[in-house]
């Protein structure tokens, strides 16, 4: 049953390293969202604006993509270290039964 479990975390990191490659994608095309005041014609005056929001959508989902990867990293740890203890413990577990 513990190694469903430990399979399932690591998983769960595959879905959240995926989820980053997505958010990364999303912040390459925000950071292309540029425009000059020549492009936008009569609204010129709120590009500024307008590029300033395309650079913080940029930013969060750049560090979002930075997340998430971690987190996925975090997940696959764990998995690994519990399934250490798990392991370790079945190990002693083996020796007391092989001593008697």
């Amino acid at each position: 049953m513990a190694l469903v479990v430990f399979e399932e975390i690591r998983k769960e990191a595959t879905v959240w390293e995926g989820e980053s490659s997505r958010l990364s994608g999303c912040s390459t095309a925000a950071a292309g969202l540029h425009f000059s005041g020549l492009q936008w014609g009569i609204f010129a005056p709120i590009v500024g604006v307008y590029n300033e929001v395309a650079d913080l959508v940029a930013k969060v989902t750049g560090e979002g993509a930075t997340e998430v990867t971690a987190i996925g990293g975090d997940l696959r740890m764990n998995a690994d270290a519990y399934e250490g203890i798990d392991q370790e413990r079945r190990d002693a577990g083996e020796r007391v039964i092989g001593a008697y």
